[in-house]
């Protein structure tokens, strides 16, 4: 699978990863927006790298539904960053596993 890391406004990093996308925004405090499917912890990181910014200055992690491939690198991200995760309610218990 191809995974590119395309800047797309000044703090606002998509990283590609085949038929869906993962964000990082890189503001006062650094979010993700979903993870994409296992083993995608690096892609992401790299994509924070890019934009100045370090693993443990990503404190948000932003999930738009509990589907794997939006959800897959959830654990690895949390465990290198310390970010926390936040999902809809209905979708919680399904993350969590």
């Amino acid at each position: 699978m191809s995974m590119a890391i395309e800047r797309v406004l000044p703090d606002v990093y998509r990283i590609g990863m085949g038929y869906v996308s993962a964000y990082v925004i890189a503001q006062e405090e650094v979010t993700v927006i979903d993870t994409g499917l296992p083993k995608h912890r690096e892609i992401i990181l790299k994509a924070a790298s890019q934009a100045g910014r370090k693993a443990e200055e990503v404190k948000h992690i932003l999930l738009t539904h509990h589907h794997a491939d939006h959800t897959g690198s959830l654990a690895e991200l949390m465990g290198a960053t310390n970010a926390k995760a936040y999902s809809h309610p209905l979708d919680a218990a399904i993350v969590r596993g």
